[in-house]
């Protein structure tokens, strides 16, 4: 075989990989957009089975089911008391509408809501020492 039929062939044989490797690409491809399809159904099975246990549409769940959901339910309360904290550290407060606003705020910026005036009690520098002082040591 001379030099060009050489060079011709493997000009050729690069051309049906690449063409191999292009196929191969889009096919994973697909099967990636499918498996992502795949797993926003289960998301949403799992969540339709958890709405419809927590609204007592359906009690009837397998245990391990209720499990989940019992520990769902135990990090959504965990992450609302975090979010209390977060707000506690910026000085914010929700409002009935959902916006959150300053601690200060007389009414909300969204909708117009009055807030009850709130009273702060800051203790003073002696109160906050007799405190300390009366912890029993055992406490300590």
């Amino acid at each position: 075989m001379s030099i060009f039929n050489k060079l011709k062939q493997g000009v050729s044989d690069a051309g049906n990989k690449a063409k191999t490797t292009v196929e191969a690409t889009r096919l994973k491809g697909q099967i990636t957009n499918n498996t992502g399809e795949i797993n926003d159904l289960f998301l949403k099975i799992g969540r339709e089975v958890f709405t419809s246990y927590n609204t007592q549409t359906n009690t009837q769940v397998d245990e391990k089911i209720k499990t989940h959901i019992i520990n769902i339910n135990n990090l959504l309360g965990k992450n609302k008391e975090i979010e209390k904290n977060i707000h506690k550290v910026r000085n914010q407060k929700d409002c009935v509408c959902g916006h959150t606003v300053t601690f200060d705020s007389e009414f909300c910026s969204a909708c117009g809501h009055r807030f009850a005036a709130s009273a702060i009690v800051v203790p003073t520098q002696f109160e906050a020492v007799e405190k300390v002082e009366n912890i029993p040591k055992e406490d300590i």
